[in-house]
């Protein structure tokens, strides 16, 4: 059942507050901590489930918050693995290697796309990566002004915690300010559907939650498969795994396994870009 877009920006921040608090998990004696990124969170369900049915002795633990939430708990040494869907920044590197005596090694497990949502309805067929600066940053406000309806522009982004919502200031704002009118939505998932509710809408995710909102092709290149794996898709990226210099074994076993063929065909089959 699809709920109406009141009822899901009412309930947006028990969502969050559940979301952070959600565990998968086995009942093996040696545990696995993963927390951080939302976008991999729906990977790291399905690896879970997966190796600890290969692995009857391990327990993994999931928690999701966001990728600044993971790297913090790594950090701090609440996690063995941080999930993230960018790179660590310079303090984050300084700030691990200090608290685990050693740089941090981090892991490519996945390739991944920003995606931008726009409502079936909308009759838009094409942004230029100019444009959606323009849009989320609220120097355009009406569709009119990239040849839509003459309707003013919703927009809907990621809230501060989230990997995808640094990576889109960094890389389509160029470190401008999102428009003051744009509201949070704490997942990729949920931004889609806010957007298949919101004619006017737009918003942005990842490549793998693309419906029941329409990807938009940004400067004329759809995100596919193929463009994704050739990065001639402009909004291309990794999503990493993160652990301190001196991992636990089982640590090790998982990521090189998530790394292999098992697991690079569950990114597959959940509609991300597998490494290889």
């Amino acid at each position: 059942m699809k709920l109406p877009l009141s009822l899901l920006l009412f309930s947006f921040p028990l969502f969050l507050s559940c979301q952070q608090g959600k565990e998968t998990t086995g009942t093996g004696n040696q545990v696995i901590r993963i927390a951080g990124s939302e976008t991999l969170h729906p990977l790291l369900d399905r690896w879970s489930e997966e190796y600890m049915i290969k692995n009857p002795g391990i327990s993994i633990r999931v928690t999701g918050g966001g990728s600044r939430y993971g790297l913090k708990a790594l950090i701090d040494g609440k996690t063995d693995i941080a999930a993230t869907s960018r790179p660590l920044k310079p303090d984050e590197v300084k700030r691990l290697a200090d608290s685990h005596q050693g740089v941090g090694v981090s892991f490519l497990v996945a390739k991944d796309a920003i995606t931008i949502y726009v409502n079936e309805q909308n009759p838009v067929r094409n942004l230029s990566l100019e444009a959606i600066r323009h849009i989320f940053t609220g120097t355009i406000t009406n569709w009119k002004e990239v040849g839509g309806a003459d309707t003013a522009i919703q927009v809907f982004i990621r809230p501060p915690n989230s990997g995808t919502y640094q990576y889109f200031l960094e890389h389509v704002l160029l470190n401008k300010n999102y428009s003051p009118g744009a509201a949070a939505i704490p997942t990729a998932e949920l931004v889609a559907e806010v957007v298949s509710k919101s004619r006017h809408g737009i918003g942005y995710g990842t490549i793998s939650h693309r419906f029941p909102s329409r990807n938009i092709p940004v400067n004329g290149i759809e995100p596919t498969e193929q463009t994704v794996r050739s990065e001639s898709y402009p909004l291309t990226r990794y999503l990493y795994l993160v652990v301190p210099n001196t991992p636990d074994p089982s640590v090790m076993n998982f990521i090189g396994w998530v790394q292999g063929e098992q697991g690079q065909a569950i990114v597959r089959e959940l509609g991300y870009v597998p490494l290889w």
